[in-house]
């Protein structure tokens, strides 16, 4: 494979952008492969046909270029507060880290913790579980997507409502109109009964591959 770049005579016409939700600077790009047309060797894309203009613009060959970036740029801020609290009319002062992840420069989920290498070890996890998620998470219309999921939550068939943005949750809908408690939940008095519920995508208790029937 050689090297060949776009010029004025490439056949840009039937050009479709991919899913991928690449933002640079705040502005949404689309990414499109111009079959051929080899820009980069080698790296992570390997013979590397990506090419990429605005989103509102239409691409030509005066403004596409050459995409090697990430497809989503995953980040990890980190805030540190001193709070006060008073609990048994003692009154003291107390420290927390908030570990927030970013998906595009967006906050994605958020946790607290008291030890900032457990906090940014915990935070690493957490995109890497992200990144192999059912959930494709390069798209850009994700969210979108994700409403009306089937999903078993537990042992209990349910659809995914929504996506809670910034928590990385998703919001459950039970199919037989209300959740029913497990025997252990009911012994422990744990048991509610609701029509949706609120939990994060990485719980154990979602499973994103329920057959159609």
């Amino acid at each position: 494979m050689e090297i060949k770049l776009i010029d004025k005579n490439t056949d840009l016409s039937n050009l479709k952008p991919l899913k991928w939700d690449v933002n640079i600077k705040g502005i949404p790009y689309n990414v499109y492969r111009v079959d051929g047309y080899v820009h980069t060797i080698g790296g992570k894309y390997c013979e590397n046909d990506y090419w990429c203009c605005p989103a509102f613009e239409i691409p030509t060959y005066k403004n596409l270029i050459e995409f090697d970036g990430e497809v989503i740029r995953w980040g990890v801020k980190c805030e540190s507060s001193n709070y006060i609290k008073t609990k048994w009319d003692e009154t003291e002062v107390r420290h927390i880290y908030n570990i927030i992840i970013t998906r595009n420069d967006e906050d994605f989920c958020e946790f607290g913790c008291r030890d900032l290498g457990y906090g940014l070890a915990e935070a690493q996890c957490k995109i890497v579980k992200y990144q192999e998620h059912p959930i494709d998470f390069t798209e850009r219309d994700f969210a979108i997507k994700l409403k009306g999921r089937k999903i078993w939550y537990k042992n209990q068939k349910a659809v995914i409502e929504s996506w809670v943005k910034g928590q990385a949750c998703v919001i459950i809908k039970f199919e037989n109109g209300k959740y029913e408690p497990l025997e252990y939940e009911k012994e422990d008095d744990f048991g509610y009964e609701e029509e949706t519920i609120k939990e994060a995508i990485l719980r154990r208790h979602i499973w994103w591959f329920r057959n159609e029937e």
